[in-house]
C-alpha cells in the first residue's frame, strides 16, 4: 500500500506544480494584453518586454543596482508635460536559497531634462533603518516634522542642499501619503517613484501614472502638473 501512496503524492505534487504555473502564464498574459489596450488608450507606446535598466540609461539609480534576476517588462513610454515618462512592472530578487526575497512592483521613471534636483533617497523607515541609525547610519530628519522623520528615511550626500529642497510643503505632502509607501530615488536626470513591493492591476495604471506625477510635482520648484490631453494623455 504505501508504495501506492508515494508515487500518488508525487504525481500529487507535480500537478499542484504545473496548475500553479499554467495559472501564472495565463495570469500574466491576461495583464499584458490589458495593459497594451490601456497604453493605446493612453497614448503610450507598449512593450512586453523591456531591455536591462542600463540599456535604458537609469542602471546607475539605487534601485536598479540592487538584487539579482532583474527583469523590466509590461513597459510604456510616452510624453507628459513635456516630460519623457516610462512606466512599467519590475521584478528583482535579493538573498539566496531559503533567505531570498523576490520584490515586483510598478516603477514610475521620469526623464528630467529641464529641472535640474539634488540626488536623493527616499522611503519608508524601517525597523532594521532605526538600529542602523544607532550605529551611524545616515537618515536627515527634520525637528519641525516628526512624522515625517519617524516615518520615512531620507538619504543624500548633499544634505544642505536636501534640507533646501524638502520645504515644509514637500514635508506635509508625504507625512499625508504615508499608507501609499512612496520611494523616491533621484539619481542624475532620473527621477524614479514607486511603492514598496507594489505592482498596480492594469485598470489601475493611469490613477497610479497621476499619483506619480504628483509627487514629481510637489519636488519640482517649477512645478511640473498634468496637462489634460495631448502630450501623450
Amino acid at each position: 500500500m504505501d508504495g501506492i501512496i508515494v508515487p500518488l503524492v508525487i504525481v500529487g505534487i507535480v500537478a499542484l506544480i504545473a496548475g500553479g504555473i499554467a495559472w501564472a502564464y495565463v495570469h500574466e498574459k491576461k495583464r499584458r494584453e490589458t495593459l497594451q489596450q490601456v497604453a493605446q488608450q493612453m497614448g503610450f507606446s507598449f512593450e512586453p518586454k523591456g531591455p536591462p535598466p542600463g540599456a535604458m540609461g537609469f542602471g546607475d539609480c539605487p534601485l536598479f543596482k540592487s538584487g539579482r534576476s532583474k527583469r523590466i517588462y509590461n513597459v510604456m513610454q510616452g510624453a507628459v508635460a513635456d516630460v519623457q515618462l516610462h512606466l512599467f512592472d519590475y521584478k528583482y530578487t535579493v538573498g539566496s536559497g531559503k533567505n531570498s526575497t523576490t520584490y515586483n512592483q510598478t516603477v514610475a521613471v521620469f526623464e528630467m531634462t529641464q529641472i535640474k534636483l539634488p540626488q536623493f533617497r527616499l522611503g519608508p523607515e524601517g525597523f532594521f533603518h532605526k538600529i542602523g541609525e544607532m550605529f551611524g547610519m545616515q537618515d536627515i530628519d527634520f525637528d519641525t516634522h516628526p512624522t515625517f522623520s519617524k516615518k520615512y528615511r531620507l538619504t543624500s550626500d548633499d544634505e544642505a542642499t536636501i534640507r533646501a529642497a524638502f520645504t515644509p510643503t514637500v514635508l506635509e505632502f508625504f507625512e499625508q501619503h504615508i499608507a501609499r509607501k512612496w520611494n523616491v530615488h533621484c539619481w542624475d536626470k532620473w527621477l524614479v517613484v514607486y511603492r514598496s513591493s507594489h505592482r498596480a492591476k492594469p485598470d489601475d495604471w493611469p490613477a497610479f501614472m497621476e499619483d506619480t506625477f504628483g509627487v514629481v510635482d510637489v519636488l519640482t520648484p517649477a512645478g511640473i502638473r498634468m496637462t489634460g490631453e495631448g502630450d501623450g494623455v
